[in-house]
Parts: C-alpha cells; structure tokens; sequence
C-alpha cells in the first residue's frame, strides 16, 4: 500500500497545483525549492512517522519539479 500511496502523491499534489495560476508562488519560490532542505521545517511535525514524512517529503520535490516545468520556454 505504501508504494500505491507514495506514487500517487507526484499527481494528487500536481493536480492541487494545477486548479489555479502558480506563476507567482513559483516564482515567490525562487532558487530555494532547488535547495536538499526545501521542505524540512513544513515536515518535521511527521518526524517520528516515516510513511508521513516520507509523502511529505515527496509532496515538496513534486512542488520543486512543477515550478521548474512551469518556468521551462
């Protein structure tokens, strides 16, 4: 199950980011959510829980990867 829940979390998060203009957050963003560290404080609550923390983690590279795919010509 976990590897179900850990591959859907790519396109639940990029349809939650597609329902609406992302420009300005993306761009807001800048260089940190290239940053190994974009994320950590956002997922440190699910520290003690490694499935959690583990999609949490997950969620932040999908934001990470969308942002760069937005900003792409």
């Amino acid at each position: 199950m976990s590897t179900e829940c850990d591959a859907s979390v790519d396109r639940l998060v990029r349809a939650c980011l597609g329902a609406k203009d992302r420009r300005a957050y993306c761009r807001d963003l800048g260089d940190r959510s290239s940053s190994t560290h974009f994320g950590y404080q956002e997922c440190v609550p699910y520290e003690k829980d490694r499935p959690l923390k583990k999609a949490c983690a997950l969620g932040f590279r999908v934001i990470d990867r969308f942002c760069k795919d937005e900003a792409a010509p």
